[in-house]
């Protein structure tokens, strides 16, 4: 929805949250699973809420990470968001490229994250790229 919309729906998030929790849940019983599906939220919203506060990120993409840490330890969720910057910046490089060799005005400034997002988050959970 984010390449289309440029918005990331809020049924999306509670879908993804909802699903996190029951994953934690079985993986680990009901006290641990709801813990771990916490902690991983509250990484996400001390690592890029500030991020957003001075509008680095969008929302969507800070509830984004937020899905993904009920799905990873802390360390990989820690090192999803740092794959998914390095891949929001090869990105944004490449797009500086293009623009610079057709000679052409950039209509907007930003990327798509949600992008960088799902492909940080797959890199991590197992190499999937």
């Amino acid at each position: 929805m984010d390449l289309y919309w440029d918005r990331i729906s809020n049924h999306l998030i509670i879908i993804g949250l909802i699903t996190g929790l029951f994953y934690q849940i079985q993986k680990q019983g009901i006290g641990a699973g709801i813990m771990a599906v916490f902690i991983g939220m509250g990484i996400s919203m001390i690592i890029l809420y500030p991020l957003f506060l001075v509008r680095g990120i969008g929302a969507g993409d800070v509830k984004l990470f937020m899905v993904a840490g009920c799905f990873l330890d802390p360390q990989n969720l820690i090192y999803s968001i740092v794959a998914a910057f390095l891949i929001g910046a090869f990105i944004s490089l490449i797009k500086i490229i293009i623009n610079f060799f057709m000679k052409k005005k950039q209509k907007a400034k930003t990327i798509h994250f949600s992008v960088p997002i799902l492909f940080g988050t797959l890199l991590i959970m197992g190499g999937v790229l």
